[in-house]
């Protein structure tokens, strides 16, 4: 916890300046001030406003999807934890801290569906854990876990033996592989399926925390709003999507100058139909209100 504080204060550095009464810079203070003092749900509400402000370059934005990400992590809503590290990355593909809290996230959600039985859901999220970062034990240990508690100590096995691999002086992958082997080798001897085992007598490891909210390279930059039925054209080549988010498919990308009439307006994005009848997403940092 003190590593996340240190990242949240050193979030509020480059803000020290005066902003304006509208910028969404105020409400990216407001929520890192709201994470450090442990007030979660404050701090999803001020990064859901700098994010729905539309002012937000990409940069700035995958930072803030991040962040809010994190406070969602904290409050135990893994769902939309894992939905704003997904638009985290729509805008920055290869970022090394929004992937490691999708691990994270895939991970916790996981365990949360094994304590409620939830088996098959678990080791869906364990594995695309694994898929983002096949180096890292601990998605290994958990699946592994699972399946053997689940009585699936064939399939337990190459799993934790993996962990053990990748975390050589883990104590549980140890313990589990160990009696997972016991099992399938009674079992082979029997003639019979295995018997599921007793819950692992080894301390559980503890599970990796998000980083904390991380500094926003790159300040907003002034926009307008417009109303329905006005016209808005793209300052730069953007992409145009199903819906109001990067997550959502992308439909095309649309040349600078492209000119389109307002349809409607959500979540900083703004909905357009074009000359030629297509419709979709843009986001407001990308559009001009046309003269």
């Amino acid at each position: 916890m003190t590593r996340l504080l240190l990242l949240v204060a050193a979030l509020l550095l480059p803000f020290a300046g005066p902003l304006r009464a509208d910028d969404p810079m105020d409400d990216l203070r407001a929520g890192n001030a709201a994470f450090k003092e442990g007030r979660y749900d404050q701090s999803v509400e001020d990064f859901t406003r700098a994010i729905m402000s539309g002012k937000l370059g990409a940069d700035a934005l995958a930072v803030t999807f991040n962040n809010r990400g994190v406070a969602y992590g904290e409050l135990g809503d893994y769902d939309r934890a894992i939905l704003d590290y997904n638009e985290a990355l729509g805008l920055r593909p290869d970022d090394a801290t929004s992937i490691r809290n999708l691990r994270v996230g895939h991970v916790k959600r996981g365990i949360a569906e094994a304590n409620l039985g939830e088996v098959d859901a678990a080791i869906a999220d364990f594995t695309k854990a694994i898929e983002l970062d096949p180096s890292h034990y601990l998605a290994y240990l958990r699946r592994g876990q699972v399946l053997a508690e689940s009585g699936q100590h064939e399939l337990a096995i190459p799993d934790l033996e993996k962990a053990q691999t990748l975390a050589p002086g883990e104590e549980q992958a140890r313990v589990l592989l160990a009696r997972s082997r016991e099992q399938v080798a009674a079992s082979r001897a029997a003639g019979a399926p295995a018997a599921p085992p007793a819950p692992p007598s080894a301390p559980a490891v503890a599970e990796e925390p998000a980083a904390g909210p991380a500094p926003v390279a790159e300040a907003p930059a002034a926009g307008e709003a417009a109303g329905d039925g006005r016209r808005m054209t793209a300052t730069q080549a953007v992409n145009m999507r199903t819906g109001p988010g990067n997550s959502f498919e992308r439909i095309a990308t649309l040349p600078a100058g492209t000119a389109g009439a307002v349809l409607g307006e959500e979540r900083g994005w703004f909905q357009l139909r074009l000359a030629d009848g297509r419709t979709g997403w843009v986001y407001e940092k990308f559009l001009d209100p046309q003269g």
